[in-house]
């Protein structure tokens, strides 16, 4: 994120990203047993449904599916 972005905004990312770290972590202390496609789906419901990303899916989810 570039430093002009508002520094809210820059917090907020840091904490996502964090979030989204400790999800991959797990899945590795699982062993990735778990699906892939799974986790997305979970972390795509966390979301607020306003939500849009930024950059197209590189995967093929259809969120809310």
């Amino acid at each position: 994120m570039p430093d002009s972005a508002p520094v809210d905004r820059q917090y907020d990312l840091a904490y996502h990203l964090g979030g989204v770290f400790s999800q991959l972590l797990l899945w590795l202390e699982r062993r990735m047993r778990d699906d892939p496609a799974a986790l997305a789906a979970h972390a795509d419901a966390m979301l607020p449904p306003e939500f849009s990303p930024a950059a197209p899916r590189p995967y093929p989810y259809q969120r809310g599916a």
